[in-house]
């Protein structure tokens, strides 16, 4: 260590330097190794809690999955229920109404158990219905104008003048 030259307190200095460098080098390193330990476990336990809660909603739609289930079959059950209902009453209005007709025949003397026709009421117009090409809507052509149809059109008419002579 040359005192004049100066260069041995440079080199102590390099050595302290280097000293230092791998001092922190290897806390460095222990940090590392330890972040690295904390995030694999962290990681892990992240990955258990995304299994767990996949499981968990897995769980969760089968439950849902099985009350919509259970609903339509309810839905169904229901519709069932009320379309016996309806055949039941269609059966206990003709046993009602092939017993008038019976009482009936009976009183007329002719034993016919068919059942006639039922008759529609005479009209004074003939009503052509057609259906709407758009809404699919029956569109009924010939129906007679009541009273307040017939103010509707005039007034209309009235209206329509007046626009006309305005512009």
């Amino acid at each position: 260590m040359d005192a004049k030259n100066g260069t041995g307190s440079k080199e102590v200095h390099k050595k302290s330097r280097k000293r230092k460098a791998e001092m922190e080098a290897e806390d460095s390193s222990d940090e590392d190794k330890s972040t690295r330990e904390r995030d694999s476990a962290t990681s892990s336990s992240k990955r258990e809690m995304k299994e767990k809660s996949r499981e968990r909603s897995d769980s969760e739609s089968e439950k849902k999955k099985s009350k919509k289930r259970k609903k339509k079959s309810k839905k169904k059950e229901k519709r069932k229920k009320k379309k016996e209902k309806r055949k039941q009453k269609k059966k206990k209005r003709k046993k009602a109404e092939s017993s008038n007709s019976d009482s009936d025949s009976d009183d007329s003397g002719s034993s016919s158990s068919e059942e006639e026709p039922r008759k529609k009421k005479k009209t004074k117009y003939k009503t052509v219905v057609r259906y709407s090409s758009i809404s699919g809507k029956k569109i009924k052509m010939k129906i007679p104008k009541s009273s307040h149809d017939k103010m509707d059109d005039i007034n209309r008419q009235q209206l329509r003048l007046f626009l006309n002579q305005t512009q």
